[in-house]
């Protein structure tokens, strides 16, 4: 099974396929654990080991459950240990000031002056919940997960 788009299937033909050993991943934002990852085939298929970042406690459940790789249920975000305000919609959530789209759109959705109809057809009317936490840095990511030779390359935080 590949993903959504078959990004991971572009990446193994021509990056990975004459790899001579088991390959690693990072899947920053993991989101659903089948359908929409782009890792799901490294992961099951290939038996690669990976470390699986996602923010959204929605889907740490069935990532715990339906994948091998260290989940770490946070967000990566520029400076590490940032208060942040997570939006918890789907695919489309994320960090609320990196998000602006679907800010704008929630704004939107509260003024109550326009006229809304345009919204319901598109089947945007709900935004989703919002949960607060703190993000991490991907460098910080990298060490705490013991990937040393991963978090060297990236240079001092």
């Amino acid at each position: 099974m590949f993903s959504q788009f078959r990004q991971d299937y572009y990446l193994y033909k021509y990056h990975f396929s004459k790899l001579n050993r088991p390959g690693n991943y990072l899947d920053v934002a993991a989101n659903e654990p089948i359908g929409l990852s782009n890792t799901f085939f490294f992961d099951r298929c290939l038996r690669w080991s990976g470390i699986c970042v996602e923010g959204n406690p929605r889907y740490f459940e069935k990532l715990h459950r339906l994948r091998s790789c260290r989940l770490l249920p946070t967000c990566v975000g520029e400076i590490d240990g940032q208060s942040v305000e997570f939006i918890l919609k789907g695919g489309s959530g994320g960090i609320e000031s990196t998000n602006k789209a679907l800010t704008a759109l929630e704004e939107y959705e509260r003024d109550d002056s326009k006229d809304q109809s345009a919204l319901h057809h598109a089947g945007k009317r709900n935004c989703g919940a919002r949960a607060c936490g703190r993000s991490t840095t991907l460098v910080w990511t990298l060490r705490a997960t013991n990937c040393t030779s991963c978090a060297a390359s990236t240079g001092p935080p």
